[in-house]
C-alpha cells in the first residue's frame, strides 16, 4: 500500500499535510535512496 509523502510526515507528528506539502516545495525534506 503506497502513502503520501505529506501523510506520512503528518502522522509522524512533525505537523500537518499542508505544512509537510510547504516544506516538500521548499527543499527542506531528503529522502534515503
Amino acid at each position: 500500500m503506497s502513502q503520501r509523502l505529506q501523510k506520512m510526515i503528518a502522522n509522524a507528528g512533525y505537523g500537518s499535510r499542508r505544512w509537510a506539502e510547504k516544506l516538500i516545495e521548499q527543499g527542506r525534506v531528503t529522502l534515503n535512496s
